[in-house]
Order: structure tokens, then C-alpha cells, then sequence
């Protein structure tokens, strides 16, 4: 006995429930039934009793689909879902098959040819770059049904906030452009009825740009190791020495390594990073009752060397104090007000080789002025430098 199912109001959707096994379908015009190998094998009366399945066949948006149920019930269940699952402007979600389609192959078909992609073929071809390496081996094995749901939602954002959290922003924006848009797709073709991924934030990732990563670089975390040196090391550091290094002819040249000056000795002595060093003024030192001086450290250069910015971690004013050496301090009272390590600001890099005399390699980033000394206080201190120094275990280039 055929169930029909009565078309929809907005005549977009007709579907009947029947079972194929039923002999009153059975036609001697088809050459299967006139041929006695027909599935036409259960008499009318005993159709509803049989164990065959039941099928659902409905025409939505001009196309005809079936599919079989167990029982009546999930029949009917089906049918009410193709009802209540209506979308706008008379268009239903009526077909599981389209939803089994694969997401990859979607969304493989949207980035080549989707109108609302405006980009060239050279930027479709990145965006498929993109789609294979980094969204397929997660998702590329998902339906459009499996990415339409709550859970397909956690594990994009999970994918585009923890997976590619290292990527820059652009690439995550791309990344979950490619997603999203290709189930708007899916919704717009029928084959989902409506998916979850619409709101899915980027968190701030772990990338760091490249001024970033220059100004980490620029400070004593770089990465390039320690050098233990010794006294008369940071003297050559801060007054200047000279290295002999082989020639690409092989022949021996003298190398004339400007100093330093009192950055080397304030970083040896009293633990400040590099910018720390270079941006200390007489007028951070202060002399207690007991005779004692400490650092009221409070800034540091700036990554240009043109003015002083607050230090590391710290909001503007912070900072910490720390004793000076009666040593340093004796090379520091008799200077001028003013910044320790002035210098012109145009910087080079000068490097020596390892030898018996410098003992490690050293990077020297030194100014092409001279550091102010006692011997120059009678003329008024220049502007911040931008040079400082690093130890660095490397073997430059001959």
C-alpha cells in the first residue's frame, strides 16, 4: 500500500512513502517484471507486514531523490524533517546525499570557482595552497553533514586558535575564510540545511611579527648564547684592541676594533641588558648617606637610539635599583651630566676572530664616533648612539 505524502504550500517539495516490494507497481510494460525478476514480490495486503524496507521519494527544487527506511516511522520522521526544514523564498534542504558529499572536494570547487572570492588565479592558487596543506589533513576527511555541526564549530576555532596559533593573523583570516565561506556554499546549493560556524573569533596568537622579533633580537635574549669573558677581556671590550686576521690571500691584516666604552663595564659589573647599559645618565646615580651609590634604573635606549623608552616589562617610571661598584662609580663621577655612552648614530659592525689575545669571537656593534671620556668633557655630550655590544659564539666571515 503506497503512503502519499501531499505536496507542500509552497509546491516546491512532493514526496510519496511506498514500499518497492509491493505488486500493484508491478508493470508488464517493464521488461523486469514481464520477465518474472522484478523486486514486485509481496501482495498488497501483505506489504505492511513484510520485513522490506520502506522508501521515501520526493522531487525538491526539480530534482527527484529516495531514500530507504526500516520502518514506517523513520519514513515519516523523514518526511516531517523535509517539512520543518523548509528555507526562505520556497527552497528546502531535502537531500542527505548532497550533504555526504566531502568538504575538501567543496571547498576545492568554491575557492576555483566562487564569484564572491574576489582575487586573481594567483591568489586562488595560494588559497589552494593553503586549503591542502594546513585545513586538509584535519578537516579533509569531513563531510559537509560533519562540518555543519556544535562540534565541527569547537574544532574550527580549536584548529584556528591553537593548531595555527603560531601563523600571523592574515593567515588564520584566510584560513577560516576558506572554511566558512565554502558552508555558506553548501547552504546556498541546498546540500546543508544551515551550518554552525558563523562567529568563530581568532584569539591572539604566539606569531611575532618581524619588529618584534628585531627588537627581541636587539636585547640579550636573542638566543646566541653566553660568552664568560674575563676583566681584561671587558677592558679590550670597553678602550678599544686590535686583532690580526688572515686576508682571502692569506695574508696577516690588523683589524682596529673601536671600544665600547662604560657600557662593557656597567653590563660586567651590575647585570644590564644591553639598551639598559647604553641608555644610563650621570643623573641616575645617586649617592646615599653611608657613601654607597646605586642605579635608579628607570629606562633604557630606544631600539634607534634617539631617546630613552621605559624598560622591558615595566610601565613608564619603573624599575629597580641597583649598587654600583666603587670602581664603576670612579670612572662615572668626574663626567659631565648627561648619557654615559653618547656617540654619532650611524652604526657599523665590527667583528674580530677568535685568537689567543681576544680569547672568544666577539660581535662588536660599535658607533663611528668616539666614546665620551674624561679627556672629552669640555665639549657638551651628543645624542643617544645607537651602538651597544654582544657576545656571540660564531665565526664571521673572513
Amino acid at each position: 500500500m503506497s503512503k502519499s505524502v501531499a505536496s507542500l504550500n509552497n509546491g516546491t517539495l512532493q514526496g510519496i512513502i511506498f514500499k518497492k516490494c509491493d505488486r500493484s507497481n508491478c508493470k508488464p510494460s517493464n521488461k523486469a517484471c514481464s520477465a518474472g525478476t522484478c523486486q514486485h514480490t509481496c501482495e498488497p495486503s501483505a506489504v505492511d507486514r513484510c520485513s522490506h524496507k520502506w522508501t521515501l521519494r520526493y522531487s525538491a527544487n526539480g530534482r527527484q531523490s529516495e531514500k530507504s527506511y526500516a520502518t514506517l516511522a523513520l519514513a515519516k520522521d523523514a518526511r516531517l524533517k523535509l517539512n520543518t526544514t523548509k528555507r526562505e523564498q520556497g527552497r528546502t534542504f531535502v537531500d542527505p546525499k548532497l550533504a555526504d558529499e566531502m568538504f575538501l572536494a567543496n571547498a576545492e570547487q568554491f575557492i576555483r570557482t566562487s564569484s564572491r572570492l574576489r582575487a586573481n588565479d594567483k591568489t586562488r592558487h595560494d588559497y589552494l595552497g593553503k586549503l591542502r596543506t594546513t585545513i586538509a589533513p584535519v578537516f579533509g576527511n569531513r563531510t559537509l553533514a560533519q562540518m555543519a555541526t556544535e562540534q565541527a564549530a569547537e574544532d574550527v576555532a580549536a584548529f584556528l586558535n591553537v593548531t595555527l596559533a603560531g601563523k600571523n593573523v592574515v593567515y588564520r583570516q584566510h584560513a577560516r575564510m576558506i572554511i566558512v565561506w565554502t558552508m555558506d556554499a553548501a547552504v546556498k546549493a541546498g546540500k546543508v540545511a544551515s551550518h554552525k560556524l558563523i562567529g568563530i573569533t581568532l584569539a591572539d596568537g604566539t606569531h611575532v611579527t618581524r619588529r618584534a622579533q628585531r627588537a627581541m633580537d636587539d636585547d640579550d635574549e636573542s638566543g646566541t648564547g653566553f660568552v664568560f669573558i674575563t676583566d681584561d677581556q671587558v677592558a679590550q671590550l670597553a678602550d678599544g684592541m686590535t686583532a690580526t686576521r688572515p686576508t682571502k690571500t692569506g695574508k696577516a691584516r690588523t683589524v682596529v676594533l673601536q671600544g665600547v666604552g662604560l657600557a662593557a663595564w656597567l653590563q660586567r659589573t651590575m647585570g644590564l641588558r644591553i639598551r639598559e647599559a647604553l641608555g644610563v645618565e650621570k643623573s641616575d646615580f645617586k649617592v646615599r648617606r653611608d657613601g654607597s651609590v646605586i642605579l635608579k634604573l628607570r629606562s633604557q635606549a630606544s631600539v634607534d637610539g634617539k631617546t630613552r623608552v621605559p624598560l622591558k616589562h615595566r610601565r613608564a617610571g619603573e624599575g629597580r635599583e641597583i649598587p654600583v661598584p666603587p670602581m664603576v662609580w670612579a670612572m662615572v663621577e668626574d663626567l659631565p651630566d648627561g648619557p654615559l655612552c653618547p656617540g654619532t648614530a650611524t652604526p657599523t659592525c665590527l667583528t674580530a676572530r677568535h685568537s689567543a689575545d681576544l680569547g672568544p669571537s666577539w660581535m662588536l656593534w660599535a658607533s663611528r664616533g668616539t666614546p665620551l671620556t674624561r679627556s672629552a668633557t669640555s665639549s657638551p655630550p651628543s645624542p643617544l648612539t645607537t651602538w651597544g655590544f654582544r657576545t656571540s659564539r660564531f665565526s664571521p666571515r673572513c
